[in-house]
C-alpha cells in the first residue's frame, strides 16, 4: 500500500442507517454545534472489506469510540473547548482530544491537538493507523506509536474550518492545505437529511469531505460524508478502493461509525 492509500486507511466513516432527504431553508443562522462541557457521545464502528467480484464481504474488527467535551481552555485568545476522544478495541486504547473554537460568524475551528496517551496494538493484520479517530484524524498530526505517552499541545495554523456558520446548502470551503500531507481536503454542504438510527432521528446536514492529490490536484477516488445534526456528529460514512497489484483483485473498504449514545446539556 502506497503513502497516499496508507493515509487514506486511516480514515473514519459512519454508515448503515435509512436516511432520507428534506426540504430545508437554504441557511440556519440559529444552528449551534453543540459545544459544552459534560457533552458526551458514543459511537460503534465496524469495518469490512469487501470483494467486488464476488460480494463476499469480511468483518475486520469492531470498537467504540467516546468523544467527550471535557473543560473549557482559552488558547491565544480564543474561549476553546477540549474536545477529547477515547478508541477502545479489545487489546488497543488511546486518548486524543482538539482544542475547538466557534463563534456564530463563521463556524466551528480546531485550533489545536493533544496525544493524551495509549497503550496496546491494534487489532490484528490492521495498520496501527487505521485505528483512526472519530473527531482528530491521527494522520492529519498525532503520532501513530502503538504506545503514546504525549500531552504536548500542538497548535493547527491556521485553525481549520470543521463547520462553516451559517450552514449555507451548496457552500464550499478548504479544510486542510499543508504541504505536509499528501492531499488537499476540501468540505461542501450538500443540503440536510433526515437521519434514523436506534437511538433517534436526526435532521442533520450532509457534508461532504473531497481529497484531491497536493501535487497534481487530481481528485483521489475517496468518499467521506458526515451527518450533523443539533445534538452534534451522529454519523460519519467512507468507502475507497484497493486493487492488487497482478491479480486484478479489486476491493472495497467500507468503514462505519453510528451513534449509539449521547448526553448534551439543555444549556445549548
Amino acid at each position: 500500500m502506497n503513502r497516499k492509500l496508507f493515509l487514506l486507511a486511516s480514515l473514519l466513516i459512519v454508515s448503515g442507517c435509512t436516511s432520507h432527504p428534506i426540504v430545508d431553508t437554504n441557511a440556519d443562522f440559529a444552528f449551534q454545534y453543540p459545544l459544552a462541557i459534560g457533552n458526551q457521545w458514543v459511537y460503534l464502528r465496524e469495518w469490512t472489506l469487501q470483494d467486488v467480484e464476488t460480494g463476499e464481504t469480511q468483518v475486520l474488527g469492531r470498537a467504540t469510540d467516546t468523544c467527550a467535551v471535557i473543560r473549557a481552555e482559552v488558547l491565544d485568545g480564543w474561549n476553546t473547548f477540549v474536545l477529547e476522544q477515547r478508541y477502545a478495541e479489545p487489546r488497543y486504547d488511546v486518548l486524543r482530544s482538539e482544542n475547538w473554537y466557534a463563534n456564530r460568524s463563521n463556524g466551528v475551528f480546531a485550533c489545536a491537538y493533544r496525544s493524551v496517551g495509549g497503550s496496546g496494538q491494534p487489532e490484528p493484520g490492521r495498520d496501527e493507523n487505521r485505528s483512526g479517530s472519530l473527531l482528530c484524524q491521527p494522520w492529519l498530526g498525532f503520532p501513530s506509536a502503538p504506545s503514546i505517552h504525549n500531552d504536548s499541545l500542538h497548535r493547527t495554523t491556521p485553525p481549520r474550518l470543521v463547520l462553516s456558520y451559517p450552514p449555507i446548502i451548496s457552500s464550499r470551503w478548504v479544510y486542510v492545505l499543508d504541504s505536509e500531507i499528501p492531499f488537499r481536503i476540501e468540505k461542501t454542504i450538500l443540503g440536510k437529511w433526515k437521519v434514523y438510527l436506534p437511538v433517534g432521528t436526526f435532521d442533520c446536514y450532509v457534508v461532504r469531505w473531497e481529497y484531491f492529490d497536493y501535487d497534481s490536484g487530481l481528485k483521489l477516488e475517496i468518499s467521506m460524508t458526515d451527518y450533523i445534526s443539533s445534538i452534534g456528529l451522529v454519523k460519519r460514512e467512507i468507502e475507497w478502493y484497493e486493487s492488487g497489484v497482478n491479480d486484478g483483485w479489486v476491493g472495497l473498504y467500507l468503514d462505519t461509525y453510528t451513534l449509539q449514545s449521547y448526553s448534551i446539556s439543555s444549556n445549548d
